[in-house]
């Protein structure tokens, strides 16, 4: 016992110790726990039971479709044992009709979609959905194939299908017709309408989450409930339900997500004895759960609120019992505090009595001031200052009768004599509104008054040194305000006073600046940091300027507490003086550095030069501090000394107004560039006598050289060196007036190079100028050196020859220069040849003009190409009679123009493929008053040598569109252009011709040669360009007669090749055949149309056409027609075309 007592003894104390309130929380507690704990242990029995329903559920409702499902397949497998055994192997040989018949009366009687019986081969002999038997073939299916190799098989069920003539969903169920030895005979089929089992399974109501399957024994869905077609058909074997439940044949439930959905159910198989098959049911948990869950939620809340409303209710009265002891003891607490406060205060403290005017209560302090007992009311209002007792008095008479608490500061009188002074506050202190005591305190400040009197001397003495400073000053607290800020801030940062002001906050004052744009002319890193206020990231000392120009050195100091000091100081006037001096200093740098220029300072009474380190580089010698001006005087060319040292003495006499002198000077390593000095005097003595003269020296070497070569070139060829007709001109009168006077003879050769374009625009102008280079050499061999050579421009040489004795003389160098000039040459690995025609003119004795002797040199050069090219012909006078009559075509063309004698025709282009007239190309005749029709081969060239090809070619376009606007659409108009014509007008003779006619600017083509392009290829291709981009069609005419129409057509789109007539003409040769059929091709890849010119037989259509040419053109179809049989043709090829 006595133990017993000794154990019980804490547990007694405990309970005593937990008291009323105690027991109150611990019975809260306990029927917190208790309540939730008895309702959670109800509802886990519940969803246990409801758990365990659903598995029973399940495997019942999987037994029963499972029991239908035997029913219904064991009936339709005793019909066709009897219709096998009925039919047997005699199925071929019984009435058709009749046995359709049979299999119908069964047929309509069941919720069977059809029965068929099927050869051995697999195809249909009799069905009872239709007579006669419909074709069908089923020896692919598997069931078929199962029956036919497995005799033991049974009753197999095949895959679903879709009716062909229900669209409903069947299920293939067949048995095997065996022959009397037992061989196959074919198989009874039955087609099950599953939508009779669906129409079972959709009465089952387990649940919206519930799903009801029937399965084939392989795992292939054949019916599911709710519908999803999309499920049905498809093989799940390999999935985990069916390797762990259905291959054991385990029809135990279990809990597994859905197929298709994450849903979780309760599964329950049942296996069809004797059939392929299982069905399936399936309840979801969250229907099986709805209605614990609803059970839950309806006991949660009714018991968890009456466990709020039982623990509330303790816990509150616990708590009032609690508060009312406390509050006992904290009134008790709260007497000792507040005397241990008042008594720890710095200040007296002390309360008065109103009814007795007596002190009730003083703290520590009081009585350490006035004394240990104190004074009365009436002696501590007389230890109040005299020079402060007036003001106290009046300020405690003005409030205590309002009962108002007052505040004062005065001096007080301590016990030992001395006054301090106190800042003096008086509270009344009410109860039920009245006043009952007053509570004074009061603080000694005598020190703090003291520390403000001299804050305020010092704050006096700081101000007056801001104002004095040259720098500005502002000083921003931790809060980022101003402190302390001078008037010169002000000034430099031109801020008004109402945004700079003590107190003003740093982001009023950046949002100002950055407004009007302070720190737009600061650099951007600066800039950014500047206008997002981002104190942390400026350098301690940085520089800017203001958008007036002023720019300021601004220090930064970050105060240890927090805050910043900055001083902004005008750094404007250093800056620019720091500038020139920069600048200054730049400028001799570059002075004496110059790669052109030299500087000399000359001390003329010491008799030494200075002379820039670069100069003296630049000659070859070292640089040095001073040098002799007599050495440095050795460096002028000896020829040039002279006249150095005449112009120096002209300006020491004072005669020139600076000393200026071109002449060489000796370099280092031979060389002896011209140097341009000047200078000037810059020091006298007391006498006036010059004694420093400081200068430059220029290196004009380039400019000499370019001087001499302007004069040169004034004279020469700038290719090959030789004379140019300006020089050939002054040597050529040297001749005729020797010619006047002397005995020797007189010559002048025209000559002019024969292929130079196809040379040079096959290799390049590169080539070609080398080529010219060459021949302007060979020709200095064959010539004497008194003999004059020249180039007049391009392929044109001319050549005086002197010293002759005769026309043979002259016609021994003429052959010399064709034999020497025809000499092939290798450029770059190229074998180049070219040939020359030469006239050659005598200057006849006696002297004549010299305009007349190169006319007939011309004149004669005329005779030698027309004799063939590659010779030489000598002036006879009816050379003048040849000339004279291309000035007289020239001149009738003019007229011809004038009168309107010019006429065009038209010669059609074909498609080949359609027929059809594809363009008219317009061809220029002239039929003369006087010498009738003269070929176009002969007034052309006349035309474009005299510029009549421009207004000739403008009337050629005008009149070519206004004809083919008659035309039927599309038909196009081609008209054939020259080089003078694109360079002379062509782009706004088209567009006016298209404008004034009304055409089309697609339905015009311009054919253009490439001969004609070599003649300035590039800028005639840009004018094509630009043509090509109104919508003008652009043919290339003659392709494959020069040396680079490939170059041309990959330098310019052309719209058309137009394949010359020399092809067409031997088409039949092997070669020209390849080569028509490479332009066919190349056209095709290119997109462009290919024509072939000169179509005059039908062997020679067939074989463009063969080759792959899309267009022809020639006297086959006609020849060039007029105005108005071309507009006929046309409207006739268009019937054809359409036709």
């Amino acid at each position: 016992m006595a133990g017993a007592e000794t154990m019980l003894s804490p547990i007694r104390g405990s309970v005593a110790t937990l008291g009323l309130s105690g027991w109150l929380r611990v019975a809260a507690i306990l029927v917190g726990l208790g309540i939730p704990a008895l309702v959670t242990w109800t509802m886990y029995r519940q969803y246990s039971q409801d758990l365990t329903d659903a598995e029973t559920r399940a495997v019942n409702t999987a037994r029963a479709l499972g029991q239908h499902a035997t029913r219904s397949f064991e009936t339709i497998d005793t019909y066709l044992r009897a219709v096998a055994s009925l039919v047997g192997p005699r199925a071929d040989t019984l009435p058709s009709q009749a046995l359709h018949a049979a299999l119908h009366e069964q047929f309509v009687h069941s919720h069977l979609n059809n029965i068929i019986i099927i050869d051995r081969d697999g195809r249909a002999i009799v069905e009872a959905a239709a007579f006669p038997t419909r074709s069908l073939d089923v020896h692919d299916r598997d069931y078929f194939q199962a029956l036919r190799e497995r005799p033991d098989d049974g009753l197999i069920i095949g895959r679903p299908v879709i009716g062909r003539l229900t669209g409903k969903l069947l299920l293939p169920v067949a048995r095997r017709i065996d022959n009397p030895d037992g061989s196959f005979a074919g198989i009874v089929q039955a087609m099950l309408d599953l939508e009779t089992f669906q129409a079972v399974y959709a009465k089952i109501d387990n649940g919206p989450g519930a799903t009801l399957n029937l399965w084939r024994a392989d795992g292939t869905l054949l019916l599911r409930s709710p519908r999803m077609p999309e499920l049905v058909g498809k093989n799940y074997a390999d999935g985990a339900n069916y390797r762990e439940h259905v291959l054991p044949r385990d029809d135990r439930p279990f809990w597994s997500p859905g197929l298709t959905d994450a849903v979780v159910r309760v599964i329950a198989y049942s296996f069809l004895d004797g059939y392929p098959l299982y069905v399936g049911a399936a309840l979801s948990r969250a229907d099986v759960l709805a209605g614990w869950r609803r059970s839950a939620l309806t006991q949660g809340l009714v018991a968890g609120s009456l466990t709020i409303l039982l623990v509330a209710a303790l816990l509150l009265f616990a708590r009032e019992i609690e508060q009312r002891q406390a509050s006992d003891a904290q009134t008790r607490a709260s007497e000792e505090r507040l005397r241990a406060l008042t008594d720890a205060l710095p200040q007296m403290v002390w309360a008065i009595d109103c009814d007795a005017g007596a002190t009730i209560y003083r703290n520590a302090q009081f009585e350490s001031y006035y004394g240990p007992i104190g004074p009365t009311l009436a002696d501590r209002l007389a230890a109040n200052h005299p020079d402060d007792a007036g003001r106290m008095a009046q300020t405690r008479s003005a409030t205590i009768g309002k009962g108002l608490a007052y505040s004062v500061e005065g001096r007080l009188r301590r016990h030992d004599g001395s006054y301090r002074w106190h800042r003096l506050v008086m509270i009344p202190v009410r109860r039920a509104g009245e006043i009952i005591e007053w509570i004074g305190t009061a603080l000694d400040i005598d020190d703090i008054i003291t520390a403000r009197k001299e804050q305020a001397e010092i704050a006096a003495l700081l101000r007056a040194t801001l104002e004095t400073m040259d720098e500005g000053l502002i000083l921003y607290g931790p809060d980022l305000r101003v402190r302390l800020h001078n008037r010169r801030a002000r000034e430099l940062l031109d801020l008004p006073e109402t945004v700079l002001y003590d107190g003003s906050p740093y982001s009023a004052i950046n949002a100002f600046q950055v407004a009007r744009g302070e720190y737009r002319t600061s650099p951007n890193t600066l800039e950014g940091a500047l206008v997002a206020a981002d104190l942390a990231s400026l350098p301690d000392v940085f520089e800017r300027q203001r958008p007036d120009g002023t720019r300021l050195e601004v220090r930064v100091v970050r105060l240890p507490e927090g805050g910043y000091l900055r001083t902004y100081t005008d750094t404007t006037r250093r800056r620019e003086a720091e500038a020139r001096l920069r600048l200054s200093e730049e400028r001799l740098a570059l002075a004496l550095d110059s790669g052109e220029d030299g500087i000399w300072d000359w001390d003329i009474a010491a008799g030494e030069v200075w002379v820039s380190d670069h100069w003296m580089h630049r000659l070859g010698h070292e640089g040095c501090e001073r040098i002799a001006i007599s050495i440095y005087a050795q460096f002028v060319h000896p020829e040039d000394r002279e006249r150095v040292a005449t112009a120096l003495r002209e300006h020491l006499k004072g005669l020139t107004p600076a000393f200026a002198c071109e002449h060489r000077l000796f370099r280092q390593d031979g060389g002896h560039p011209w140097v341009l000095t000047r200078g000037r005097i810059v020091e006298r003595d007391a006498t006036g006598q010059a004694t420093r003269m400081v200068g430059t020296q220029i290196d004009i070497s380039r400019r000499k050289e370019a001087e001499a070569r302007v004069e040169h070139m004034a004279y020469h060829d700038a290719l090959t060196g030789l004379s140019n007709r300006l020089l050939l001109r002054e040597r050529l009168d040297c001749a005729i007036q020797a010619a006047a006077t002397a005995h020797d003879r007189f010559a002048v050769l025209v000559c002019d190079l024969d292929g130079f374009k196809a040379v040079n625009d096959t290799l390049g102008h590169v080539v070609g100028d080398r080529l010219l280079c060459v021949v302007a050499a060979r020709m200095r061999l064959v010539l004497n050196e008194a003999d004059t050579a020249a180039r007049l421009g391009g392929d044109e040489f001319a050549l005086v020859l002197g010293g002759l004795d005769g026309e043979g003389g002259a016609r021994r160098v003429a052959e010399r220069v064709i034999a020497a000039v025809s000499a092939p040459v290798e450029i770059d690995g190229a074998r180049v040849e070219v040939g020359i025609s030469i006239g050659l003119a005598m200057v006849p004795v006696g002297g004549a003009d010299a305009d007349e002797v190169f006319r007939r040199a011309d004149a004669a050069l005329y005779e030698a190409k027309a004799a063939g090219r590659g010779t030489y012909r000598l002036f006879r006078p009816g050379a003048h009679a040849r000339t004279a009559v291309r000035g007289s075509l020239a001149l009738d063309m003019k007229e011809a123009i004038r009168r309107g004698d010019f006429s065009l025709v038209y010669q059609p282009v074909i498609d080949v493929t359609t027929n059809a007239v594809v363009n008219f190309e317009a061809l220029m005749r002239w039929h003369h008053p006087e010498r009738g029709a003269i070929s176009p081969a002969d007034f052309i060239p006349v035309a474009e040598e005299t510029g009549l090809i421009v207004p000739l070619g403008a009337w050629a376009l005008d009149r070519a569109c206004r004809e083919a606007r008659r035309w039927p659409e599309p038909i196009r108009v081609a008209v054939n252009v020259s080089t003078v014509q694109i360079r002379d007008g062509l782009e706004e003779a088209v567009m006016t011709a298209l404008a004034g006619a009304g055409l089309d600017a697609q339905r015009l083509t311009l054919e253009v040669t490439e001969s004609m392009l070599m003649r300035d290829a590039d800028d005639a291709l840009a004018r094509l360009h630009r043509l090509r981009g109104l919508g003008v069609c652009v043919a290339l005419d003659d392709f494959g007669t020069g040396f680079s129409s490939l170059s041309y057509l990959r330098r310019f789109p052309f719209d058309k090749i137009k394949l010359d007539r020399a092809f067409v003409r031997d088409i039949a040769e092997p070669e020209t055949a390849a080569i028509v059929r490479a332009v066919a091709d190349l056209g095709e890849r290119l997109g462009k149309r290919v024509v072939a010119e000169g179509v005059e037989t039908w062997e020679q259509l067939e074989r463009v056409r063969q080759e792959g040419c899309t267009e022809v053109q020639g006297f086959l179809f006609s020849r060039p027609l007029a105005a108005a049989d071309a507009l006929a043709f046309a409207m006739a090829g268009t019937k054809r075309s359409a036709a």
